[in-house]
Order: structure tokens, then C-alpha cells, then sequence
């Protein structure tokens, strides 16, 4: 009997959606075919008990991927061939299943209770920190990337893998890009998504060091900084880091250069700073509404962009979209942004 009997053309197909499955790809999750979706009742409610969801999520997935091997012999092989392969296919989970239960039996302290210890700080207990990271991780107050892997909240960045979960603290971690790189987007016309793979390195006084990678799209980087605050400075190394919104702003920007520069009126000598963010001086004014607000050129592009971004325009149609005026609401487009006239020309 050779190998290639164990290998009919329906195991290849079994083959490639356990390949699949096991990857969890956003969309099967979303329908729940997954691991959390299959075992959802005896993972119970990560928004009651954010950890003992994980370690049992954990020890869920180890054992449904045990079992493929043994549903691929049930499924694909027939008579002997299936009784042959079934005394091979099971040790995966039985090796699996002896791990999993050293740790439930309390034989053995789990991977990840073993890294919650570490972050321990001198003087606070056990219980304590658990509270607090569950704390957090329910909080809507968190950044939370687009596949769900990567957590930030107020103390803590997380990373979800399938079998683990890697947790440290803010004030112990320091932040590297380690590569950037374009992915093609799904959108028709679309620009490349900016993909970055970022170090995080975790330094515990009292027990050593932990290392992990996390990967971000550059479209969420804003969203990320703000999270990670002033406790975390990301090093870029030197990478030139073009995120939809800059090359946006980049294109926005030489259309309103060519757009007719407006006098300034009297009224617009009593605004000393931009009517959105209050930090910068303004030099925008829009030709569609007579109201007193202006703006910064960075903050009414912003206020653009989110419109087109809400609506589900294509990004590449961005450009010839329109939007409300934060202060009046009246519709204005690329065109009816303008800078304002400096006081030489005016004269």
C-alpha cells in the first residue's frame, strides 16, 4: 500500500479547508466557523472574564486542531485504510489532551498565568492584576486593530494567538518598526494597503524580558498612537510611513493650491486659531458658506476625508466627493476649499 492511498482527491480538499480553517481567516469568523464559534458555550463570557476566556479559548483551539487528523481519516479514508491511519491520527490529540489537562488539573501553572505573574509589580497581588487587565480588556476605552489581534488599553498591549497570549505593560514597552510593506486592497481601483510589522519589547525589572511581534495597518497608526500615549514612543527606523491619509492629504493639498485664494474679511482678523482643533493658526476659508468659522487646511481635509471614508466612496474617487461643514452644515466640495490671501497680495 503506498503512501498516496492515504491521499484520495477528497482529502486534498479536506486538506485545504482545514488549512483555512485553521488560519481563521476575518470572514469565517464572522460567520462563526471557528473555534471560539464551536466551543462558545464552554469558553464562556470574555466580557465578564477577559483571561479564563483566553486560556480556554487557548486549550480549545489546541484540541479541535488535534482532532483534524482524525476527522480527515473519518472523512477522506475508507475500510482498512481508515482503521490503519486512525491508530496514527490519534496521538496528536492524545499528546494534546494530556497537556491541556496538567494545567486544568492545577498539575502545572499555564503559559499564560505564568506571564500575568511576571507583570506583577512589587506590592500588588495576584488578584489585583487579573481584576485590572479584565478591567481594561471589557472597556470600550481600548484600541483594538481591524483583525482583533492586537489590544491596547490604558495599561496593557495584547496580542491574541491562536494557541496563546502575549500581554505586557506600556510603561515597560518600547516599540519598533521593523518592516513596512504594501498589500494589495480588495477595493476595485483601490490604492495598496501600507502594512507595518511592529517589535514590541517588554522590559520587567524583576523578570526579564518579552518579545513579540504585532502587525498594524498604517490606516490605524493614528488610532494607535493616541492609545499608546505619552507612556510609548514608536521608533520608526527611518521607514517612510505613507498612510492613506497622507497620500489623501498630499493629492487634497494640489487641488486647493490651484483653487482661488479668498480675501480675508473682517470678521476672520477676530479668529486667532482653527475652529476644529484650536491649535493651529487658520488659513482655510470655504467659498460655499458664508459662516465665520475657518480652519486649518490639515483639519477641514480631515473632516473631508471622514465624510467619503463614512459613505464607503472608493478612495480613489475621494477627490470628487463632498461633505457638510462642520460649524453651518451646508455641502462643499474640493473646490470650495481655499486658502486665504496673504496680506501682500490683498495690497
Amino acid at each position: 500500500m503506498s503512501l498516496l492511498d492515504f491521499f484520495p482527491k477528497e482529502g486534498f480538499v479536506f486538506i485545504m479547508f482545514a488549512a483555512i480553517f485553521v488560519s481563521e481567516p476575518k470572514d469565517l469568523k464572522g460567520l462563526g466557523v471557528c473555534v471560539e464559534g464551536f466551543c462558545s458555550r464552554w469558553l464562556g463570557d470574555k466580557r465578564l472574564n477577559f483571561v479564563q476566556y483566553q486560556i480556554n479559548r487557548s486549550f480549545a483551539t489546541l484540541l479541535f486542531h488535534s482532532l483534524l487528523p482524525i476527522f480527515y481519516c473519518c472523512i477522506s479514508l475508507k475500510g482498512d485504510k481508515r482503521w490503519e491511519a486512525l491508530q496514527y491520527a490519534v496521538l496528536p490529540f492524545l499528546f494534546t489532551f494530556g497537556y491541556v489537562l496538567t494545567f486544568i488539573m492545577e498539575l502545572a501553572i499555564s503559559p499564560l498565568d505564568r506571564q500575568i505573574q511576571r507583570l506583577k509589580m512589587v506590592g500588588e497581588s495576584y488578584y489585583e492584576l487579573l481584576t485590572k487587565i479584565n478591567s481594561e480588556m471589557t472597556s470600550g476605552n481600548k484600541f483594538e486593530s481591524d483583525s482583533g489581534n492586537i489590544i491596547v488599553s490604558t495599561s496593557f498591549i495584547v496580542k491574541l494567538n491562536p494557541y496563546s497570549m502575549e500581554i505586557i505593560r506600556k510603561l515597560d514597552a518600547q516599540l519598533n518598526v521593523l518592516r513596512v510593506s504594501e498589500v494589495p486592497s480588495t477595493e476595485r481601483g483601490a490604492e495598496p494597503e501600507t502594512n507595518m510589522t511592529i517589535e514590541v519589547t517588554g522590559h520587567m525589572t524583576t523578570h526579564g524580558q518579552s518579545r513579540f511581534n504585532i502587525f498594524v495597518k498604517a490606516s490605524e497608526m493614528d488610532h494607535l498612537v493616541n492609545f499608546l500615549g505619552d507612556d510609548v514612543q514608536i521608533d520608526t527606523q527611518n521607514f517612510e510611513i505613507n498612510t492613506v491619509w497622507d497620500r489623501f492629504r498630499a493629492e487634497a493639498e494640489k487641488v486647493v493650491l490651484r483653487n482661488v485664494p479668498l480675501e480675508k474679511r473682517e470678521c476672520d482678523n477676530e479668529l486667532e486659531m482653527c475652529f476644529a482643533c484650536d491649535m493651529q493658526a487658520p488659513d482655510i476659508r470655504l467659498a460655499s458658506c458664508v459662516c465665520a468659522a475657518m480652519w486649518c487646511f490639515s483639519c477641514i481635509v480631515r473632516v473631508f476625508a471622514s465624510h467619503q471614508d463614512a459613505k464607503r466612496i472608493p478612495k480613489s474617487l475621494w477627490l470628487s466627493g463632498k461633505a457638510l461643514c462642520p460649524h453651518c452644515t451646508k455641502e462643499y466640495d474640493i473646490l470650495d476649499i481655499r486658502f486665504l490671501m496673504a496680506e501682500s497680495d490683498e495690497q
